[in-house]
């Protein structure tokens, strides 16, 4: 493959991605957490939106706890994603509480299962990114 190959570039900058979110101190972490926090909360209220969806953060992450627990006190549902074998999200309110790590490793709710077109009944999306452009676009983790 050549180096200007878009999948090898991508490659390259997901692991770059990785090194640093890795080597970030954690006050900076935490100070991400919470600016994280303060857009995301902003966002549900400006929008109105009663039903979400978010996902639950890998621990070189900025945490999106805080907020999901806020948004649960006052009164948003919060779907999160749970990963099958065929490839497809199947969706939980994770009323349990707890969490597993899932088959692509990364920390998922437990609950009842609603089947992937629960996603469709949520005013918001919340996703991962690896990196987001001043364009908009987003760099996924190439699951």
């Amino acid at each position: 493959m050549a180096p200007d190959d878009p999948d090898v570039v991508k490659r390259i900058l997901r692991a770059e991605l990785r090194e640093r979110r890795q080597n970030m101190p954690s006050h900076e972490r935490q100070l991400a957490s919470e600016g994280l926090t303060a857009r995301l909360q902003e966002l549900v209220t400006e929008t109105g939106a009663t039903s979400i969806s978010c996902y639950l953060s890998m621990p070189n992450e900025p945490d999106t706890r805080p907020f999901v627990n806020w948004a649960e006190a006052n009164g948003v549902r919060v779907l999160f994603p749970v990963t099958r074998d065929d490839g497809l999200l199947d969706w939980t309110v994770g009323e349990d509480e707890t969490e597993r790590l899932g088959l692509a490793g990364v920390p998922e709710a437990e609950g009842e299962l609603l089947g992937p077109m629960a996603i469709n009944d949520v005013d918001l999306i919340i996703i991962p990114a690896a990196a987001i452009d001043r364009t908009g676009m987003r760099l996924g983790w190439g699951r």
